[in-house]
């Protein structure tokens, strides 16, 4: 089995989430993709962070159409901070026998080296950087070929169009109750109406 893993805060997941899973796993021929939201984000202030029980049913309801997506909560059961090479770490020995494959937004490859033991990712996973308008495509190439030398990282660099779209820019659409059927799954729009979420009354 070739499997991905895209963590998130998810805060809402939208549309532009779905489709990026999706490309990665046309275009890195893989079985599954778990999403995975964040627990304790170390990265993220707490205060903009909804609860993960929800998040995590968000995900769940944004995937539901597809076999191919599964979600996981196990950086939400973890406790303290969520890290990636754990998060990778607990796959690998659930699933030691198959294809691990992490996927994130190419920017990455320029910060990866700062994160929590770099070297568990690179040794675990391959990893799937996702090229967007905003980065010049030599600059990628460049970059990953600079890690693969130096810490024998596995990269594969997959095109896709990004959708102009955040979970901030939803998240204030939303405070005025509008709805976003081109961003966000229905179903997850009538979940957070329904919970009073993101201050929708």
């Amino acid at each position: 089995m070739r499997y991905g893993v895209l963590g998130g805060t998810f805060n809402p997941i939208h549309k532009g989430h779905v489709k990026l899973a999706n490309e990665a796993k046309v275009q890195a021929d893989l079985d599954k993709v778990y999403f995975v939201p964040t627990g304790v984000p170390y990265l993220k202030k707490q205060n903009t962070v909804l609860d993960s029980g929800h998040r995590l049913k968000m995900v769940e309801l944004a995937i539901s159409d597809y076999d191919c997506f599964e979600t996981s909560d196990m950086e939400i059961k973890r406790k303290g901070n969520t890290y990636t090479y754990e998060t990778l770490q607990e796959f690998h020995s659930l699933y030691p026998d198959d294809e691990l494959f992490f996927i994130m937004g190419a920017d990455c490859l320029f910060t990866i080296e700062k994160w929590y033991r770099p070297e568990i990712i690179f040794e675990l996973s391959t990893l799937i950087a996702v090229g967007r308008d905003d980065l010049d495509e030599r600059d990628v190439k460049i970059k990953a070929k600079d890690l693969e030398d130096r810490f024998g990282a596995k990269i594969i660099i997959i095109d896709f169009e990004m959708i102009n779209i955040s979970s901030t820019m939803i998240r204030d659409s939303l405070k005025e109750n509008e709805s976003m059927p081109d961003l966000l799954d229905e179903k997850v729009f009538e979940y957070i109406k329904e919970n009073h979420l993101y201050g929708v009354k």
